[in-house]
Formats: structure tokens, C-alpha cells, sequence
């Protein structure tokens, strides 16, 4: 009877360990409570925007193409990313590489950022330096993002709600910013529509390759290249705040395969805060 009794008071003392030692799971997560009552807990993390600057004739961007690829296999829902097709690279030409992705906003981004006149391909991570540059070539990108994700928690959660009428092709985006911190700087709220696995060709090396995908093409802004401003004065945690966009997607795109990017950034340093992507369907 005394050796049950101490066997009791062991595991009942080992059990006890066991919960303090545990790790604690910390927010901040978010509860989704479901139309049939079910609950899901959706944790927030910071995701980080790649942009890739790039051209159908830029023969090596196909290798930049591949180092996007890998990185989204490596940082999963973590990374967002953008293909943003500039500069004389980018220019159709007929017969050979037909198409025109450019955008007003990949221009307009190209310009302010100087991006093209420096060579193809380039990238930005989040718009933030890293090691004194902005602009980055493809085999620093992964240093980049590393740098940025050594701190996990985010400033920002972002949640994008689409509504999309297939016999119209218009489509609603409502898109909510929550703060998980206080923020007293002017803060902007982009909102892109890109379109995946584009087949067309692409130069590679001295080879033309005829049924090339393109990813995340850039296809539009729906609120400009620059967005709207979500604070102008002190936000506080937990604020919120609702944009609305409605767009007609074009003929051409693929609705299936188009999606929604949002991202807010600093105004003043124009560096990214948090991404979030919705796709169509």
C-alpha cells in the first residue's frame, strides 16, 4: 500500500514538471469562429514581400526565377512574392516574345527605385536594406528574408476577404489591418492583383524557352502604386481598419490563377510592415 501511495505522489509530481516545463504558446494568434460553430486558431505571423524585378529577354532571370522558387519552399505561407516585369527587358518583341506584362505600377516602382538601369534581375526584400543595399541581387534574397524573420512577431495582421462574380469578372476586396503594436508614423496600405503560371516564352541563357511559367506576374494596382493612408495620427493596439476595393478583371487574365496582395508599409522609409495574399477562388 505504501509503495501505490509513493508510485501516486511520483507521477503526480512528475506530471507536475512536465506542465511547467512545457513551452507556453504566446499570442499573438487570432480565434475564427466558423458559421456551424466550430473554432479554428489561426496564428499571426509576420510575412515578408519579394519583389522581383525581371523581363521575358532577360536571359539570366530564369536563375532568379529558381532561387523565388526555392525560397518559397523554404519559408512557405512566411513569403509572399511578386514578379514585376520593367525595363527594356520587359518590352515585347514580335514573333519572339509577344506579350507586354508591364504595369503602370511596376514603372512607376522601377523608376522610383531606380531598379532596371542597375541590371536584371534584382529584387527588394520587404523594401529594406541589407548589407547597405536596397536593391539585391537573387543570391543575397535569402540572407535578406533570414535577417528580417530573426524577429517572428508581428507589428501587423492583415486579413483579405475577396468577392468575385465569374460572369461580371468583378471582383471586391475588403481588406482589414489590425495593429498588434502602437504606431505614430504615417503608414500606407498597397493593394496589387497578380496573375500565376503564365506560359510564354522566356530567354534563358542563348536559348529561347517556348512554354516558360511566369510567376506572380504583376498585373494591376487596385488602389494605386503607392495606396492609401491607414493612420495619420496615433493608432493604438488592437485599432482596426477596413479598405474596400472593386476592380473588372481583364479579359485576358486567368481569374483562377489571379490573387490579391496587400502589404502596409512606412511611408517615410517606405519599408514593408507585413504582406498578406488571397487568392480569387
Amino acid at each position: 500500500m505504501k509503495e501505490f501511495l509513493y508510485k501516486i505522489i511520483y507521477i503526480f509530481i512528475l506530471t507536475l514538471v512536465i506542465c511547467l516545463s512545457c513551452d507556453k504558446v504566446e499570442p499573438p494568434y487570432k480565434t475564427v469562429i466558423h458559421q456551424n460553430g466550430n473554432t479554428d486558431t489561426v496564428v499571426k505571423i509576420k510575412k515578408l514581400l519579394l519583389e522581383d524585378f525581371t523581363g521575358h529577354t532577360c536571359k539570366n532571370c530564369p536563375d532568379a526565377h529558381q532561387v523565388m522558387r526555392d525560397l518559397e519552399n523554404i519559408y512557405k505561407e512566411q513569403l509572399i512574392a511578386i514578379g514585376i516585369h520593367v525595363g527594356e527587358y520587359a518590352e515585347p518583341v514580335p514573333n519572339f516574345f509577344p506579350p507586354d506584362y508591364r504595369t503602370s505600377a511596376g514603372d512607376e516602382l522601377d523608376g522610383y527605385f531606380n531598379i532596371s538601369n542597375s541590371g536584371l534581375p534584382k529584387g527588394m526584400v520587404n523594401r529594406k536594406e541589407y548589407d547597405g543595399s536596397l536593391i539585391l541581387g537573387y543570391d543575397a534574397w535569402g540572407s535578406a528574408i533570414e535577417n528580417i524573420l530573426q524577429d517572428t512577431v508581428p507589428e501587423i495582421f492583415l486579413t483579405i476577404t475577396n468577392s468575385y462574380n465569374s460572369s461580371t469578372r468583378q471582383l471586391s476586396a475588403s481588406i482589414k489591418t489590425e495593429f498588434l503594436e502602437n504606431f505614430s508614423t504615417l503608414l500606407k496600405l498597397a493593394v496589387y492583383l497578380t496573375e500565376d503560371s503564365i506560359v510564354s516564352p522566356q530567354q534563358d541563357g542563348s536559348q529561347i524557352v517556348q512554354d516558360y511559367i511566369h510567376r506572380h506576374v504583376l498585373r494591376t494596382a487596385l488602389n494605386s502604386t503607392w495606396g492609401d493612408n491607414i493612420t495619420s495620427v496615433q493608432v493604438n493596439i488592437n485599432d482596426t481598419i477596413v479598405k474596400n476595393y472593386t476592380i473588372t478583371l481583364d479579359n485576358e487574365w486567368v481569374d483562377s490563377r489571379c490573387a490579391v496582395i496587400s502589404f502596409v508599409y512606412d511611408d517615410n522609409t517606405k519599408e514593408i510592415i507585413q504582406a498578406e495574399i488571397m487568392e480569387l477562388y
